[in-house]
């Protein structure tokens, strides 16, 4: 695995970790509970996925698992942006602030890459221009 990768795969997985953290420490009441538990499995799923996605076996495979990815990060988001917004406890505000700017960071980066790999797919089913 090449270090862009490996790097990519060891945030993704701390990020996971950081959520697991977050949950445990503060799913106090109901509302909470309930939503950092959906929270759990969308934040940690990324990493899966990305494990999963290195090893793609086609273009296709590639950008589907990516594509994945990207849509449990945004589901994610708006998670924590929901519980952001109801919550009363400043500490947690604070962390729910910092992981809402490393899941716009990580959105952004599987945008990117997704789009990148959608270009070098097209570009390898262009037609050659043969040389006279």
């Amino acid at each position: 695995m090449d270090e862009m990768r490996s790097k990519r795969l060891e945030r993704l997985k701390n990020y996971a970790i950081k959520i697991c953290i977050l949950a445990r420490k503060y799913s106090n009441g109901f509302v909470e509970q309930v939503l950092l538990k959906q929270l759990i499995r969308s934040g940690t799923a990324p990493a899966l996925m990305y494990a999963e996605a290195i090893s793609a076996e086609s273009m296709d495979d590639l950008i589907h698992k990516l594509s994945l990815a990207l849509k449990e990060l945004r589901e994610s988001k708006m998670n924590i942006d929901i519980l952001r917004d109801i919550s009363t406890n400043p500490n947690l505000s604070l962390e729910l602030d910092s992981m809402s700017e490393e899941t716009n960071e990580l959105i952004s980066i599987f945008f990117t890459s997704i789009k990148t790999c959608k270009e070098k797919k097209k570009l390898s089913k262009s037609p050659k221009i043969k040389k006279k």
